[in-house]
């Protein structure tokens, strides 16, 4: 299979569906993969894009072989002052699937944005930090959480919880803390669009040290507070839309041309 393939390239602007950097036209194209990929980072206070392609690079929550869009807005603490991130991960096993067309139809389809800035004071960390503030509850069943949720709340030093939704499943929750260390603080969602049976998976998720900051009425808030959508349709039949387009002009181009010999 034949890629696109750049490394991270940075560009002092917010890329959109209406000024994608005309220079990616002159990507190398490397063969012989198994996957293609588009991975961007919009830096949103720095008004900075990241953009790359390159094949190792598959997301952590999707399989490998699948034709998957991930989207994520974070908010996080970058020492005293704190920073917002959007980012995008697109998989693809088709010839030179993460063409600039193909970059163009996916912002084109995709809605990405937040209001997270309304929560930032839950990530302001409070110096009489007490870990029974600390959301404890579990109802996953078929792994155990990546966080402690029984543990002794006087040993707790960070609140943590991740709330996870699956297409047609109940959601599964995680709240607990961190016993061992401090992490970065942070909030955000995620969205894992599966391209063949159009399908979600969506996680919203804090790590904090403000009082009761990992309750559910915060995942409900990080909700609220932003907007993921992907239109499966419209990007799925963008480009046979683009081909009937080309076909329409070509036949129009052939009718103009028997109508002029006609004339002269």
């Amino acid at each position: 299979m034949l890629c696109l393939f750049t490394i991270i390239r940075t560009y002092n602007y917010l890329i959109t569906a209406e000024n994608i950097p005309t220079k990616l036209n002159d990507c190398p194209i490397i063969s012989n993969q198994s996957e293609c990929v588009i991975s961007m980072r919009w830096f949103l206070n720095k008004n900075v894009t990241e953009l790359d392609m390159i094949p190792e690079t598959r997301h952590t929550r999707s399989k490998s072989s699948e034709h998957t869009v991930t989207v994520d807005a974070i908010l996080g603490n970058n020492g005293s002052s704190q920073e917002l991130q959007h980012s995008l991960y697109y998989f693809c096993s088709t010839d030179k699937c993460n063409s600039p067309v193909m970059l163009k139809r996916l912002l084109q389809s995709l809605t990405l944005t937040d209001q997270f800035m309304e929560l930032k004071d839950l990530l302001k960390p409070s110096a009489q930090f007490d870990g029974h503030w600390c959301l404890l509850l579990s109802n996953q069943t078929t792994e155990a959480c990546k966080v402690p949720v029984i543990v002794d709340r006087n040993d707790c030093k960070q609140c943590s919880t991740t709330f996870t939704t699956e297409s047609k499943k109940d959601g599964t929750i995680c709240a607990g803390c961190y016993t061992d260390s401090i992490h970065q603080e942070f909030l955000g969602r995620e969205i894992l669009f599966n391209l063949t049976d159009q399908t979600q998976t969506e996680i919203e998720m804090i790590t904090c040290r403000s009082q009761n900051c990992n309750a559910v009425r915060t995942i409900d808030l990080i909700r609220e507070k932003s907007r993921m959508n992907f239109d499966f349709v419209k990007f799925l039949n963008g480009g046979s839309r683009m081909n009937a387009l080309t076909s329409f002009s070509g036949t129009i181009m052939m009718l103009m041309l028997f109508f002029v010999k006609e004339i002269f």
